[in-house]
């Protein structure tokens, strides 16, 4: 079976790194501080450094690591919900100015049939009643 640098323990609940090595200018600092088992001033001396238990520091490193990969993906599903949120406001106005124009465009003529100002379907229509029976009468 193939050990890998880094796993899960299922029964253990917890990630077991059996062999890493990270190499990262900004996380070789920082283990430079954790030589002692906590946090300190940098540690200069080479032997020191290479004997000192960095069990402590890599916990650490994964734990905020992880708060921070955690608070990233809760923005992005923040984000794409605020987008979403943004697009049906944006729909919701574009629908609501859609229905607002044909309300008025109703009650406008809805007002001009009580008024009496004739659409030209309306003209066609009053002019095709006058003119019909004038029609059928000629046809007899």
């Amino acid at each position: 079976m193939e050990t890998k640098a880094a796993s899960y323990d299922v029964e253990a609940r917890a990630v077991v790194i059996n062999h890493l090595s990270v190499h990262d200018d900004a996380v070789g600092t920082e283990a430079r501080r954790w030589a002692s088992g906590a946090r300190g001033e940098p540690e200069t001396d080479q032997e020191t450094l290479a004997k000192g238990d960095l069990t402590n520091f890599v916990t650490q490193a994964l734990r905020l690591g992880s708060l921070a990969m955690t608070a990233t993906g809760h923005a992005q599903d923040t984000f794409g919900l605020e987008r979403l949120v943004r697009e049906v406001g944006e729909r919701t106005a574009d629908s609501s100015t859609a229905a607002a124009e044909l309300t008025a465009r109703a009650a406008k003529d809805a007002a001009g049939n009580l008024f009496g100002e004739e659409s030209e379907e309306r003209r066609n229509v009053a002019l095709s009643r006058k003119l019909l029976p004038r029609v059928l009468w000629y046809g007899k």
